[in-house]
């Protein structure tokens, strides 16, 4: 499938995308690693994304920079360890172009596009006051996060949701991302690009296995921990295990702050 989504030049890739309806593609890896006769199992949820924004910019940056060996396809990937019988510990999430690059992201997934790379062959190209093919490359890797890997995340959390989120939903929760993180351009701005996506989306969990958007919950006030169970039992769409800092801080990142259960609505 993902095959035959790359095949032609970048151009001809770009013209069969919906700027409405990225391509994703999810699957289960299963892996097994041998080192000293000791064999290792692990399983991975991975998300490929292809992807371009409706304002045509990612058709027309990689117009710009495509040639000289580059081909500039809007691709990008997570993936998330599902399990591991030689590891409990956090994944430390890396970030590849194909390769790995050096350093850590700080998040608890990989991350993997068709970035730009700068002369040393070991960063993203970023920013640094360049003109001409340079500003587009700069370009290329900020549009990226923004409209492709960012939908991969998303996709991914929504997947996490189905393979654990009931079973572990601490877990799973553990897995979005965290405003700030990583906070190297262009990775700066992928926590709050994830969050704008998941706010429509069936991704926090209420009851036992119910899931609604976060726009169709409302929180529990700290000081109110004592009517956590009550409200539960009413159909008021309480998360369920109660949501961290993190989740909550992300959304009023993006001024889309979670309702708050309050006096008039109990009254109501």
């Amino acid at each position: 499938m993902l095959s035959k989504l790359l095949d032609g030049t970048p151009r001809e890739v770009i013209g069969r995308l919906n700027p409405c309806e990225p391509e994703l593609i999810s699957f289960r890896h299963e892996a097994r690693t041998t080192c000293d006769g000791e064999g290792r199992d692990s399983s991975w949820r991975v998300v490929h994304c292809l992807a371009v924004d409706a304002e045509g910019k990612i058709a027309g940056v990689s117009g710009e920079i495509d040639g000289d060996g580059v081909k500039a396809v809007p691709q990008a990937g997570v993936a998330a360890r599902l399990s591991d019988t030689g590891s409990n510990t956090p994944v430390k999430g890396n970030i590849y172009c194909t390769l790995p690059l050096p350093g850590e992201t700080g998040l608890p997934v990989h991350l993997n596009g068709r970035f730009d790379l700068d002369s040393s062959r070991r960063s993203l190209t970023i920013d640094s006051g360049q003109t001409g093919a340079a500003r587009y490359r700069t370009e290329w890797n900020h549009l990226l996060v923004k409209h492709v890997l960012s939908e991969a995340y998303a996709h991914l959390v929504e997947q996490l949701a189905k393979d654990f989120g009931n079973d572990d939903p601490e877990r799973y929760y553990a897995h979005w991302p965290t405003v700030g993180l990583p906070s190297t351009k262009p990775l700066d701005s992928l926590a709050s690009e994830v969050f704008k996506k998941l706010a429509v989306s069936p991704v926090i969990r209420v009851g036992n296995s119910d899931w609604r958007s976060p726009g169709a919950v409302k929180v529990i006030p700290p000081d109110w921990a004592r009517l956590e169970d009550p409200l539960r039992a009413g159909d008021w769409s309480i998360p369920n295990p109660v949501l961290s800092n993190n989740v909550l801080n992300g959304f009023r990142t993006i001024k889309q702050p979670l309702k708050s259960v309050s006096p008039s609505l109990v009254h109501d």
